[in-house]
């Protein structure tokens, strides 16, 4: 595992001189036996996921072909040198993601008239780090069924193979997905500028990202004040968040106009005594 974790920091650090987006290795999936298909469906579904964002190189399976071929060649980790992982580790390249399907499981239901499949799906999703391959957060996934998906279903014959089931479970599967990568990978900005103030209250603000991050009109952010404390010759960090923002307008490639949403007077007190804020994207 270890030397695994090692060829693809290689990887990822070749990938991250060109490019300003965060890398992202993701690590084949832990497929159901009995569903290989579906295994390497789902694979794909958080793969596009991550691409959709526009804020991620991916290091995928068609790289690790790569890395299993030099794992022939090289047979003992001598050739990687420690700098190279401390390189790495210091561009921000400790992003490993795996997961783990749990199953894929097909439900025939029959009517008078007709019959329809449900499909039922579950995997998790886990962030590794990079030098002990340890997890570090992990979530478990599984869409449920709405009460109209339901119908629709049985009554209008939507789910009458198994393939149209997996299909419609895995759409469903989406917003999960989206709520994964916002929760571990959300975006950090700053403001910059307060353009509009009414009644001592911010009332819009210029932010420092756009359509180089995948930011879009209606995207949300907390806004939060960061206080370091000194205490037991260590460093301590309280985050308090203190306000919401909503893009309202994309103005380029790094910046972005925001309505302030909650929270006008703290941003406006804290903005101008230069307290240390931090925006972060949310759900």
């Amino acid at each position: 595992m270890k030397i695994k974790l090692l060829l693809i920091l290689l990887l990822v650090m070749s990938l991250k001189s060109w490019s300003q987006k965060t890398t992202v290795a993701l690590l084949p999936f832990e497929k159901v036996a009995s569903f290989p298909a579906e295994s390497d469906a789902i694979y794909e579904k958080v793969k596009q996921a991550f691409i959709a964002t526009n804020r991620f190189e991916i290091v995928d399976r068609k790289n690790f072909e790569k890395i299993n071929s030099e794992k022939e060649l090289q047979k003992t980790e001598n050739f990687l040198n420690s700098d190279i992982v401390a390189q790495a580790n210091a561009k921000g390249a400790e992003q490993l993601v795996t997961g783990r399907v749990i199953y894929v499981n097909y439900t025939k239901h029959t009517t008078e008239s007709s019959f329809y499949y449900d499909c039922n799906i579950s995997f998790s999703l886990d962030v590794l780090d990079v030098e002990t391959g340890q997890v570090i957060y992990s979530a478990t996934l599984k869409p449920e069924d709405s009460f109209l998906n339901s119908v629709l279903k049985s009554s209008l014959g939507g789910n009458n193979t198994q393939a149209k089931a997996f299909d419609n479970s895995l759409i469903r599967m989406q917003k999960y997905i989206d709520a994964f990568i916002e929760n571990y990978f959300p975006i950090h900005t700053q403001i910059l500028e307060i353009v509009e103030i009414k009644k001592e209250e911010a009332k819009e603000v210029l932010l420092n990202v756009g359509t180089q991050t995948g930011t879009q009109k209606n995207d949300k952010y907390s806004v939060i004040e960061i206080t370091t404390y000194e205490a037991g010759g260590k460093s301590i960090k309280r985050e308090v968040e203190i306000g919401e923002l909503k893009v309202t307008d994309v103005q380029g490639a790094e910046i972005s106009s925001a309505k302030v949403s909650k929270g006008g007077e703290a941003i406006l007190e804290k903005f101008q005594s230069n307290a240390k804020l931090l925006c972060k994207s949310k759900i």
